[in-house]
């Protein structure tokens, strides 16, 4: 199934904000109050239901769990790597990447942030080496769960899906597992691939019909509302138990009204949408590397004690500049890659379309 074009600029516009989370330690150095804020973070959470939505779609045809774990790892696992490249160059050399110490620098370290093994840093936030990563760790958990649905009939998938990720969720809250893998892998935000897999499961359902613009501006307007009131959350932290209620709600209302708008004929279309969705993957992986090299300069020239019109200048240049190298990155080395990798695999079924990722 074609990814709905709404949900394709809903990616570009989800990385965007994360992207603008972490310019914001820019200002926040002029303007203590701007760390509290953490609105751009909910793109996370955006990128998690649509991954729900998305996969749930591209898979409602036969595919066998193996074809579909394979596609999945070809479309993640190489620009990922390729972003850690850089942190393993640091490390080999002796520099310390921002945020990494000589503790989290280990080989053990390393291998774990590769082969999306979640372990907790010295600063107490279970995420890899590119900190970014740790959303990538819940992606290949939910493919996972997901390619074992596989084996089910199509009406029985979405139930499973349902019932296994919500049994982690519970479990978690019953037991308060303190070991790291338990407790990142039975987390709430876990829910929000649930979501996607129920709204896509909807969609599915509900093929055919129309629906009024107002509807899908109104429950859009309510996501976005939500996002503008949670954007100081107290006590907010990478994996805060309260996430899915503060971000994960407004992200599910946000995805549901840009479905309803493209059964309404309101369609996020044309090149610039489409360009800013397809490279959203490699904005994401790579804008934290490229902010590093921006805050080390900014450090050399002493624009830390610059005023907040300075640092807000600055802060907008990183959020351009980190957009169009990773945009240049997509164009000029993810799509070669990927689609090498696809010719390989590309055989009796088509090719799943990009994750929400």
């Amino acid at each position: 199934m074609t990814l709905v074009s709404n949900l394709q600029a809903l990616r570009g516009v989800a990385a965007a904000m994360v992207v603008a989370h972490h310019c914001k330690d820019f200002l926040a150095q002029s303007l203590p109050m701007a760390k509290d804020i953490h609105l751009g973070a909910a793109g996370v959470d955006i990128f998690f239901v649509l991954s729900g939505v998305v996969i749930t779609l591209s898979a409602s045809t036969t595919i066998t769990p193996q074809d579909f774990m394979l596609r999945r790892i070809v479309r993640v696992v190489p620009m990922y790597w390729l972003a850690l490249v850089p942190i393993g160059l640091f490390l080999l050399v002796g520099l310390s990447p921002v945020g990494v110490t000589a503790q989290d620098g280990t080989i053990a370290n390393y291998l774990k942030s590769m082969f999306f093994v979640p372990f907790e840093r010295s600063h107490g936030a279970i995420m890899p080496l590119l900190g970014v990563g740790w959303t990538l760790n819940y992606e290949m958990f939910f493919y996972l769960v997901f390619a074992m649905s596989l084996i089910l009939p199509v009406a029985l998938r979405g139930m499973a899906i349902v019932g296994v990720i919500g049994g982690l969720v519970l479990a978690g809250i019953v037991f308060q597992p303190e070991q790291t893998q338990l407790f990142f892998y039975t987390n709430p935000i876990l829910l929000e691939f649930v979501a996607g897999v129920i709204l896509a499961r909807w969609w599915m359902k509900t093929d055919g019909q129309t629906v009024h613009p107002l509807l899908g501006w109104g429950i859009v307007g309510a996501g976005a509302a939500l996002f503008v009131i949670m954007a100081r959350p107290e006590g907010f932290d990478q994996l805060a138990a309260h996430r899915v209620l503060i971000f994960g709600v407004p992200a599910m209302l946000v995805v549901l009204g840009a479905l309803l708008l493209h059964r309404a004929n309101v369609r996020a279309e044309g090149r610039f949408w489409a360009l800013m969705g397809a490279a959203s993957y490699a904005v994401y992986l790579f804008h934290p590397i490229l902010l590093q090299i921006l805050e080390k300069i900014a450090l050399k020239l002493g624009l830390e004690q610059a005023s907040v019109m300075e640092m807000t200048v600055l802060a907008v240049a990183a959020f351009v500049i980190s957009q169009a190298v990773g945009t240049a990155i997509h164009l000029l080395i993810e799509i070669p890659i990927t689609r090498k990798l696809g010719r390989a695999l590309r055989q009796k079924r088509p090719v799943l379309p990009t994750a929400a990722i």
